[in-house]
């Protein structure tokens, strides 16, 4: 995408006329007149510098909105967590002495008795789809 030149002097002047404009309570043909301004550039002005705030908001929203984003896929999240008596548990989702993690989308992690916890938590991040 190309750089757009602006020279800020005149845009500086167009702002600075525009807000005495708006603080005068007069008409824009009156305060042109006045001020001694060209009213088809007044207008021009105006839209140009209007479009200029309306594309600096959308950025700082775009912007807001990936923060957000990039927090809550990197925020530690809490899972709901239900235990169940032993009794309960079927022989094919039985681990003897482990654990069972269910991560997002209901994918079903079994962990034996004496895993590595390091590696358990690299295995999550992985199927979770965390940044390490």
């Amino acid at each position: 995408m190309a750089k757009v030149w602006r020279d800020r002097s005149k845009e500086r002047f167009w702002r600075q006329h525009l807000a005495a404009w708006r603080r005068s309570g007069r008409g824009i043909r009156d305060y042109c007149r006045s001020a001694g301004l060209s009213e088809p550039s007044f207008y021009a002005w105006r839209r140009v510098l209007a479009e200029r705030r309306a594309a600096r908001r959308t950025v700082a929203v775009a912007r807001k909105r990936a923060e957000r984003e990039e927090q809550s896929t990197t925020a530690a999240a809490f899972v709901p967590v239900r235990l169940i008596a032993e009794s309960a548990v079927t022989a094919e989702s039985a681990v003897v002495g482990g654990v069972e993690v269910v991560v997002r989308g209901g994918r079903v992690v079994r962990v034996a008795a004496g895993f590595a916890a390091a590696t358990l938590r690299e295995v999550v991040v992985v199927l979770e789809g965390l940044p390490c």
